[in-house]
């Protein structure tokens, strides 16, 4: 039948009906009270291949947009017919193409930072995925076992690699996973990614694959494993900056400048108080980390830093994390900005002793560097409680170097750490470099608050 599609036309709030013969929604464009009205959100990932914009002549949407669309509302009539939980009955949806304004550039930037508070305050969000994924949620299902092929398909799919699907699910409370033109009913989120992970797990212990195994025979499943344990403690668990810096290594995008606008909405769902005008994305990642008092994206690759004072801080974005290892876990590096001096908050301070010759060990932790693309060097130096990798090679055996390992964001086998020097001011170190810390953290050695330059 045919019903109508409300869509914003112009800066003018002028509006056009759009006849489409699939569902009785209305597409809303929300504005600063779209969060008092029950909405849902579709998530999907462009094709390569676009079609004319139904309201704009100049305009180009993706060629899956309209059926993915159908697809969305489709699976939300079948949940309400069939009284699912959390779902009550709605006429409004949101869907990135139709309702992002089209000739308001200062909105249409603002819908950007906003998407991930966009998709939090949905009542639920339809994930589509291609058509090729069907068979592999019908295993889900049906309680069937994977093949080698299943998890190749999954990993091969758009929605999975992409960088602006990560904070349209890592914030939203209720998801459901659905392809493209399938009339079968949607899988909730929870059962799609607890068999996921069951399956990854089943198929690695068959097969004598070990974690780090898997993530490079598979990075883009993998990483979307992790954004599930994410998603699943997202209600008592802060999630780090550097845990998303992390992710977003394993996503894709045709943009390369977008990296830091997919970013935001997995950072926080809240940045109403952050001024978006004539501010560049990385002076509002900045300021975004400053808010949140997290600033453990100091662990990363630059080497472009300012001369003075705030060695710490990259001049601009063009870094990766120290270390993509996609099961990291912790609040973030708590700390505050001093005079343009960085204070950073329970860092465990070891010295360094001279370098390391143990062949195995050597050998192991090489091997994950490795297959991690660590970018920095493989001199292996032994500190008071594991090892350390510096991100560049320089001669480390000066009394004054230590290095600053992070309590806020660990991995099973050790954690981030900054190399720092003495500085000439009484309590302050000069921040030197990046590194990689392979240990075990004592509960009972002393964490102290030190401040950087």
């Amino acid at each position: 039948m045919k019903l109508n599609y409300l869509s914003q036309k112009d800066s003018n709030n002028k509006k056009d009906d759009y006849k489409i013969e699939f569902s009785d929604f209305e597409v809303i464009n929300p504005n600063s009270d779209f969060t008092s009205e029950k909405y849902i959100c579709v998530s999907y990932a462009w094709e390569n291949i676009t079609k004319k914009h139904p309201f704009s002549n100049e305009t180009k949407i993706s060629n899956r947009t309209l059926s993915v669309l159908q697809t969305a509302c489709y699976s939300y009539k079948q949940l309400l017919n069939s009284n699912e939980k959390d779902i009550v009955e709605t006429n409004k949806i949101w869907v990135d193409s139709l309702c992002i304004p089209l000739n308001n550039k200062e909105e249409k930037e603002l819908h950007y930072f906003l998407m991930g508070e966009i998709y939090s305050k949905s009542m639920a969000v339809f994930v589509v995925l291609s058509t090729e994924t069907e068979v592999v949620l019908n295993k889900v299902r049906n309680g069937n076992n994977f093949i080698e092929v299943d998890f190749e398909i999954l990993n091969q799919d758009k929605w999975v690699s992409r960088q602006w699907t990560y904070q349209e699910i890592a914030n939203t409370g209720i998801i459901y996973i659905c392809s493209e033109n399938s009339k079968e009913k949607p899988i909730s989120a929870s059962d799609f990614f607890e068999k996921i992970a069951n399956e990854i797990h089943f198929f690695s212990k068959t097969n004598g694959l070990s974690e780090l195994d898997f993530q490079e025979k598979l990075p883009y499943l993998t990483s979307l494993e992790a954004v599930f344990m994410d998603w699943k403690v997202m209600d008592y668990l802060e999630r780090s900056i550097y845990q998303v810096m992390v992710n977003m290594e394993y996503r894709m995008s045709d943009y390369s400048s977008s990296k830091l606008k997919a970013m935001f909405g997995c950072i926080s769902n809240q940045l109403q108080s952050i001024n978006f005008n004539s501010k560049d994305d990385y002076s509002i990642f900045l300021e975004i980390c400053k808010l949140k008092e997290d600033y453990s994206f100091i662990f990363n690759t630059s080497k472009n830093r300012k001369l003075t004072n705030e060695k710490w801080c990259p001049i601009s974005y063009d870094f990766k994390p120290i270390f993509s290892w996609l099961y990291c876990y912790g609040e973030g590096q708590k700390g505050k900005y001093k005079n343009g001096g960085l204070e950073l908050y329970n860092i465990i301070i070891e010295k360094i002793s001279k370098p390391k010759e143990d062949p195995l060990k050597k050998e192991e932790m090489t091997d994950y560097l490795k297959k991690l693309k660590f970018e920095g060097s493989y001199l292996l130096f032994e500190t008071e409680s594991g090892y350390f990798f510096n991100q560049f090679e320089i001669n480390l055996m000066d009394s004054e170097y230590s290095i600053g390992i992070s309590t806020g964001i660990k991995w099973s086998f050790g954690a981030p750490a900054i190399l720092i020097k003495k500085s000439p001011l009484p309590g302050i170190y000069d921040f030197i470099s990046s590194g990689v810390f392979f240990g075990t953290q004592n509960k009972d050695v002393k964490h102290s608050n030190i401040i950087i330059n």
